[in-house]
Formats: C-alpha cells, structure tokens, sequence
C-alpha cells in the first residue's frame, strides 16, 4: 500500500504500517477518565437444580432487622361544634332533630362525637363513633334555617349537620375530613387525583351567540318582508 493513501494525520505522525504498532499506539492514547480503584465484589453463581432443571438465585444473608419509626397521626382536628342529627339510617329519621353543642374529635380513620365536651373525652361518654371510610362531605346548600352548614353522610346511612363559625372554619373541616376519607379506604381502591389541564369548552356559549344572531337575522326578514308586501 503507497504512503499516498493514508491520512494525513498518519503522515504527519509517521506511524508504521503494521497493526501491532496502531494497536499499540491507540492503547497507550486511552483516557481513564474513571480508575477502578478496588475490584468489583465476587457474585455467586446460579445454582442448577438437576430435579426441576432450573437455576436457582443464591441465598444471601438477611439484613440486621430495623426498627420501624413510631407511628404518628397527622390527620386529626377536633373543637366544638353544633350538630343536628338528620337520619339515624337511611329515610329513618329520628325522634329529636335539635341543635345541641358536641366535642368532635377527628384522629385518622375515626371521628367521635363526644356528649359533654372535651373532659369526657377520657371517658367513655362517647355519642358516636364513626368509621370515615366512604364519607360524603359537602355544604349544606339547600338548609336556609342557618349559616356555614356542611352536611356529613357516612356508609350506614347516619347524616349530620355541622354548624361553623365562618367559612374558613368549614373549609378546614372539610379538607380534614376528606384527607381522613381518603385514608379510610382499603390501597387497592385508592384512586389517582385527576387534574383538569384543558380550560372547559365554549360550546355552549357560541351555540347561544350563533342562536342570538339567528334569532335577530329571522326578525329582521320578518320586518323587511312585512315593508315589501305593503
């Protein structure tokens, strides 16, 4: 092979034409950017189990058992309240619907409704104990009689009224109801939030634009046509 042929770096170079001298050459010119500073860790092979044929991953040693962190509940809210009791069941009503002024106590999964107030909390005075799973919460849109008033529904058909201060107050028990509903519920029915990232059609709205001026258009040749013919 002629010296014309090459590149012109391996003229400049002078390198020889034998693959020993490049092989060479290119080993020397590698960049080790990362040094392997100790040997990787030996691996143990797969064990072949002659009865099912079939490799077996080694068995390692277990890992020191850990503690596991102290539970700690981070939803809970509690504070006095005006409550009314709608339905004892579902369309079972009961005899007395009066306001009357409970300690509610919100820890988790649980909401208790206390008969006196915070010092029977330590008793058993409790007038209900309700599971949160599957809880219905919302404002109370069509009670005129009062101000700030959720209504709460749970899953064996009780319902009740809960009178607040403003709605700040109601904004706070909801968001903390709810968090304890969607805590309540078994993992494998836990649903993914949903977010709404496309603005709501206009549909409606051009269809009433485009019926307005189809409605002026049919009044104003009814009213030409009503000159003509006079």
């Amino acid at each position: 092979m002629a010296t014309r042929f090459l590149p012109s770096i391996l003229k400049k170079r002078r390198f020889s034409l034998s693959e020993s001298r490049l092989l060479r050459t290119r080993e020397s010119s590698w960049r080790h950017s990362m040094p392997a500073r100790c040997d990787p860790p030996p691996y143990q092979d797969l064990h072949f189990d002659s009865k099912t044929c079939q490799y077996t991953p080694p068995l390692y040693e277990e890992s020191e058992p850990e503690p596991l962190p102290k539970y700690s509940c981070t939803v809970q809210k509690s504070g006095y309240v005006m409550i009314k009791h709608e339905y004892i069941s579902r369309d079972v009503k009961p005899r007395t619907r009066t306001w009357k002024k409970h300690y509610v106590d919100l820890r988790g999964t649980f909401i208790r409704i206390y008969r006196n107030g915070l010092v029977d909390c330590k008793g058993t005075s409790t007038a209900h104990e309700l599971s949160m799973q599957n809880v219905l919460v919302r404002f109370a849109t069509n009670y005129y009689k009062r101000r700030n008033v959720l209504r709460i529904t749970f899953s064996d058909g009780q319902q009740f009224l809960f009178q607040l201060a403003d709605k700040e107050e109601c904004i706070a028990w909801i968001e903390s109801l709810q968090a304890a509903a969607n805590i309540s519920l078994v993992l494998d029915e836990w649903k993914m939030p949903q977010f709404i990232t496309l603005p709501p059609q206009r549909r409606r709205l051009l269809y009433g634009c485009y019926a307005d001026m189809a409605r002026n258009l049919q009044q104003t040749f009814a009213n030409d046509s009503t000159q003509f013919i006079v």
